[in-house]
């Protein structure tokens, strides 16, 4: 998806009320998003093998502790749970759609 995509993603996703979400399809992978006051929380879908988010964080580049990331499960279904305070750019919501685990 090019950045300016990723741009209308992140603005639509922060006009949305608190509580509404949306989701954003790139090829086979979805991200749901979903605001809560001023924070955007993005989920994509993993596989159960996936044990930590070492890769992740590598494939994104992070240069900042993982307090920002988060593996949850929900009965068989494992999540990657991303969250940003005011967010102002878009690349996070590109990297947890291209991220390849």
């Amino acid at each position: 998806m090019p950045e300016d995509a990723w741009y209308a993603v992140l603005e639509h996703a922060l006009a949305m009320h608190e509580g509404e979400y949306i989701s954003a399809c790139h090829g086979p992978t979805t991200l749901l998003l979903e605001r809560r006051a001023d924070v955007l929380i993005a989920m994509r879908e993993i596989s159960s093998n996936v044990g930590d988010i070492a890769s992740f964080a590598a494939q994104m580049h992070l240069t900042t502790d993982l307090s920002h990331c988060q593996i949850l499960s929900f009965g068989d279904a494992r999540y990657l749970c991303v969250w940003r305070r005011r967010p102002v750019n878009a690349d996070w919501l590109a990297a947890l759609a291209t991220a390849d685990f």
